[in-house]
């Protein structure tokens, strides 16, 4: 590892910019533009402001060094070692960090996005490359990192408020314990990243890849979760709700179209039917989702509180997760439904009469159908299921094979 004093050139350019630092009118700022200080160490050196425009700093020692507003652009920081480094509303765009340190940095509104890089006779446009990096615990809020490639990086702990990261590569990355709320991973590469415990409440996903994405225990509430296929995602114990505002198109008009169709009696719109629909997570408190279909659907951690289900078909449903505190089963039919660890605080089973078309009775009754349904640690707290068929129900690991128990 090389030192200053080693270059008379390189310490008096750096003598020269702490006599600026001081007093601007003495001195002289830095610029190490095109310089190769590969393998130098630099550590807690003060160089505010400096120029490092296309500069080779690869594999140096450059622990607590502070580069406030500094010019990066285009530099080769490959290997180097950042750690606790002060880099706010440095200019990154275009760098190479492959396989840098950078744990405990400060990057606050750096700028790591792309940028034109010329090397003798040619231009390129180059992406800012942090792949491999590892920025655990580093400050990151309101970078700018629009499609800068993170993939294999890690971010454990790191804060990433206000991040913009629209179309990144951050697959493979460990965001685990990260701060992103309000961050922006519009289109975004989520794939096979882990995001356990991480906060990103607000934050905008909208057409992310999550494949195999692990989002177990994230917080996600009031997330843009629009365009994204969760099928392959962990989502255990995650918090968020997905808004009807956020559903797809053509969800979100089925249920309107049904619940024209309930409050007409008929008369206009059309039932709803969504079978083997992905509904996870998505927030249907309080609606009237009578006679509605959801056979097959998957409602994992869905929010069905205070929802009228009468005469639903809600049969081989997973539902495990969900909250169904306060809901109205009038009729349902939840045959193979999926109730495991469900809320079903004070829901209400009953049956309920059959009409014909013309309003008259047939005088028969449907009862709630829970035969062959799965309530494996659900909580059922002040619930009476008297009146429901509970043939083959599994309560806690055991069966109960008779109507109305």
């Amino acid at each position: 590892m090389k030192t200053i004093a080693q270059n008379a050139i390189l310490e008096e350019v750096v003598a020269l910019h702490q006599a600026w630092l001081k007093n601007k009118n003495d001195g002289e700022l830095a610029n190490f533009s095109r310089w190769d200080l590969s393998d130098y160490d630099l550590s807690k050196l003060q160089l505010r402001g400096a120029t490092f425009s296309g500069a080779k700093l690869r594999a140096s020692r450059l622990q607590g060094i502070g580069l406030i507003g500094a010019d990066l652009f285009g530099a080769d920081l490959r290997d180097a070692d950042l750690r606790n480094a002060n880099l706010t509303r440095a200019d990154l765009r275009g760098a190479s960090l492959q396989g840098a340190k950078l744990n405990n940095a400060i990057l606050t509104e750096a700028d790591f996005r792309g940028g034109i890089v010329q090397s003798n006779a040619s231009t390129a446009k180059a992406k800012t490359n942090l792949t491999g990096c590892t920025l655990d615990y580093a400050s990151l809020e309101r970078v700018q990192m629009q499609g800068a490639d993170l993939t294999g990086s890690s971010l454990v702990g790191a804060n990433l408020a206000g991040a913009k990261l629209m179309g990144a590569n951050l697959s493979g990355t460990n965001l685990s314990n990260a701060n992103l709320r309000r961050a922006n991973l519009s289109d975004a590469n989520l794939e096979k990243s882990n995001f356990v415990n991480a906060v990103l409440e607000e934050a905008s996903l909208k057409n992310a890849a999550t494949r195999d994405t692990n989002f177990s225990m994230a917080a996600m509430t009031g997330a843009v979760l629009s365009g994204l296929d969760l099928s392959s995602c962990k989502l255990d114990e995650a918090n968020f709700k997905v808004s009807f505002e956020n559903l797809p198109v053509h969800i979100k008009y089925a249920l309107r179209e049904h619940e024209r169709w309930i409050e007409s009696n008929g008369h206009q719109g059309r039932q709803g039917i969504l079978m083997e629909e992905d509904l996870r997570s998505v927030d249907f408190s309080n609606r009237n989702l009578s006679a509605i279909v959801l056979r097959g659907s998957c409602l994992v951690g869905a929010n069905l509180q205070r929802c009228t289900l009468a005469l639903a078909d809600l049969s081989n449903t997973d539902m495990s997760g969900a909250n169904l505190e306060g809901a109205l089963f009038l009729g349902t039919n939840l045959k193979g439904a999926k109730l495991v660890r469900a809320k079903l605080k004070s829901a209400r089973f009953d049956a309920v009469a059959i009409w014909r078309q013309d309003g008259s009775s047939t005088g028969a009754l449907q009862v709630p159908n829970l035969e062959n349904a799965d309530l494996t640690g659900a909580d059922l707290e002040g619930i009476d299921f008297s009146p429901c068929n509970l043939a083959n129900v599994t309560f806690d690991g055991q069966l109960k094979s008779r109507t109305g128990s």
